[in-house]
């Protein structure tokens, strides 16, 4: 707990550092820097408390009318500290670098005073074990992204993002309020996370208990229909706060849910089947919604939403399945959740950072703009290209390890003469093989037409990978996708307490669990006979050639005697067989809205079609909220009338009013 509490203080203390620099390049290094060096050191001290097993504490009283500084690091908090710490390393040497031409111009200190905030706020929301602690670091970690993401904040696009963001969080942040103060009076009046766990709750009272964790921790996760910030907010934000934010920070809405929402979720197995039929309607709803988009900043955004699916179909299995008695597949099921939720990490920074290249190297990130990128950015492609391989999945990289735990735990954890559960688990299988078949089109789609084909702007043209140190940070990121989709029999077992003490199966022998060890190994071992196999076939075909001409020429081009790259495929047109069936769920109330110049005249010069596919849940549910709150707010606007004498006022009444309330 001493290093843990070090890089703390590091981080404390580069934050005022931060502040303090103002301008210039020593503004942008030197907080990077340390924010490099404290979580570098609170990744060593999270990884050898996950190996260990260890528990250790800190309660410290302080001065406040509520609540301690009390501390707690588990297996369980080590295991969203890892990712946390993992990627503000990479992301400050990423950002440091980008950044440098604003140094000049912008008060870059102000931004990395944000981003030491924002880390420092997570690892007390992931250790904290006070109540009051914990609403005080979720606030904070609510907070410092608003100013993160507002860095572009002369465009009108960020800053309508930015705000975005601050509505749909604190909606969230009312919600847990709401929880928390619930909590803390039927423990009377603790805020100790231990008196939480020792409640004997109501059926009444824990389902209300948990339907407040859900929206509250759901909307920090991105979880269906409250991901509506993600998507607005990550193509605005510097590229290394997206990845930050898509592999880190929605990750607190899911160590909430697990644990505070499993903790309260009422008995049976109705809290379960909640949570898997939200994550499998927000795996299918966010990789849909990705399919049609044609930025690939936004389309990165929709799937952080389709893998946080993807990982609450993993709790939501577990929680069902230690309800249902089947302690084989929701120990595996955890263990898988847990898995994905720590592999998303690596491989959506490494495709956030590589889309952030793409976007210094163009100016742009729109799929339609760009095209043969991996000719002129080959490292930049083959890190995108290594990202987009372990996003959907593909063995051996570290995408496929949590999937195929919860393929294991679906098909044979559950006794198969309960007809319920084999129901259960074949829709859960469906619904996973149908992500998995669209994330596979996604980023075929993604990959092919930004890296392959013919450039299909000028800006193109000049196109070249970015510097040694967004270079560094993407390799190092791209390594560590293969490494640990190579080492995942061995996180398995550093993953299996952690999972099973939320499945209540700890010190219980489960065979099932030993065979997914064993299955694991076996991929991992024909992945690397299949490297070995394409490696010797590689020096064969070099040893034939390398006495021999090669010739070099144009694809077959279809009998076309000057192709041009407007014959390629369009963002559009590459996925609209899918898009046009499933147009009643990608846009519903939206079908007729497209654009469209149709071809006039014998050689018609130009051709446009268009068919948006908005956000039907912004659109149709939480803009229409947005526009009532703003107009309520404004015909509020006489309070604030610049009088002093009456603000004195207002304090004074507001002070009048506690009094009497305590009093009372």
């Amino acid at each position: 707990m001493t290093l843990f509490c070090f890089s703390l203080m590091l981080l404390g203390i580069g934050a005022l550092v931060a502040l303090l620099a103002g301008k210039g390049a020593a503004a942008n290094r030197l907080p990077a820097a340390m924010l490099c060096g404290a979580s570098l050191l609170g990744l060593a001290v999270a990884i050898s408390t996950l190996v260990s097993g260890r528990v250790e504490t800190l309660h410290v009283a302080w001065g406040l009318p509520f609540g301690a500084f009390s501390l707690r690091l588990d297996a369980l908090a080590a295991l969203f500290l890892i990712p946390t710490f993992l990627l503000a390393a990479a992301c400050s040497l990423y950002g440091q670098a980008a950044l440098a031409k604003y140094a000049a111009t912008r008060r870059l200190g102000a931004h990395w005073f944000f981003f030491h905030i924002l880390v420092l706020a997570m690892a007390l929301v992931f250790t904290a074990a006070d109540g009051f602690l914990f609403l005080l670091s979720w606030e904070a970690m609510s907070l410092a992204p608003f100013f993160l993401v507002s860095f572009y904040s002369d465009r009108e696009q960020v800053r309508a993002a930015a705000w975005t963001y601050l509505v749909a969080s604190h909606l969230g942040a009312f919600f847990l309020l709401a929880l928390f103060m619930l909590l803390v009076n039927a423990a009377g009046g603790s805020f100790a996370f231990q008196a939480f766990e020792s409640l004997q709750l109501g059926g009444g009272q824990a389902a209300i208990l948990f339907g407040l964790a859900v929206v509250g921790f759901g909307s920090k996760a991105g979880l269906a229909p409250f991901h509506i910030w993600l998507p607005e907010a990550h193509p605005a934000a510097p590229s290394h706060v997206s990845a930050f934010m898509s592999g880190a920070l929605i990750k607190a809405g899911i160590y909430g849910l697990l644990r505070i929402g499993v903790m309260v979720a009422p008995a049976g197995i109705e809290p379960g089947l909640v949570l898997l039929g939200l994550g499998l309607a927000t795996g299918v709803g966010g990789i849909l919604f990705a399919l049609a988009q044609r930025d690939l900043k936004r389309l990165l955004a929709y799937s952080s939403v389709e893998n946080i699916g993807i990982v609450v179909v993993g709790l939501g299995i577990g929680l069902f399945a230690s309800r249902a008695g089947a302690p084989a597949m929701a120990t595996l099921a955890y263990a898988g959740a847990l898995l994905h939720a720590l592999n998303h990490a690596l491989f959506k920074g490494l495709l956030f950072l590589g889309a952030g290249s793409v976007l210094h190297a163009t100016g742009s990130t729109a799929i339609d703009r760009l095209g043969g990128l991996q000719q002129r950015m080959p490292w930049t492609g083959a890190c995108f290209g290594l990202g987009a391989a372990a996003i959907i999945a593909l063995p051996p990289f570290n995408g496929f390890a949590g999937e195929f735990l919860l393929y294991v735990a679906l098909a044979v954890g559950h006794p198969h003469s309960d007809l319920a559960m084999v129901f259960t688990s074949a829709l859960s299988i469906f619904g996973l093989a149908s992500i998995g078949g669209l994330a596979l089109l996604c980023f075929a789609k993604a990959y092919g037409l930004a890296f392959l084909g013919e450039p299909r702007r000028q800006e193109v043209l000049d196109a070249h990978d970015p510097g040694p140190a967004e270079l560094a940070t993407m390799l190092s990121l791209g390594l560590a996708c293969v490494l640990s989709g190579l080492a995942a029999p061995w996180l398995f077992e550093a993953i299996l307490p952690v999972a099973s003490q939320l499945a209540g199966t700890t010190g219980v022998p489960l065979s099932l669990v030993a065979d997914a060890r064993r299955l694991l190994d076996a991929v991992v071992l024909a992945a690397l006979v299949l490297a070995g196999v394409v490696a010797v076939l590689a020096l064969a075909r070099r040893a034939l050639l390398r006495r021999r001409a090669v010739r070099q020429g144009v694809t077959w081009d279809c009998g076309y005697l000057k192709p041009a790259a407007s014959m390629q495929y369009s963002g559009g047109s590459f996925v609209q067989p899918v898009t046009f069936l499933l147009q009643p769920a990608l846009k519903p109330g939206f079908a007729a809205k497209e654009l469209q110049e149709g071809p006039t005249g014998y050689f018609p010069a130009k051709a446009r079609f268009e068919a948006p596919f908005p956000d039907w849940i912004l659109e149709s549910v939480f803009r229409p909220l947005f526009e009532a709150t703003v107009w309520f707010c404004d015909h509020f606007k006489w309070l604030q009338h610049g009088h002093i004498n009456l603000y004195i006022l207002y304090i004074l009444l507001a002070l009048l009013t506690a009094l009497f309330w305590a009093l009372r």
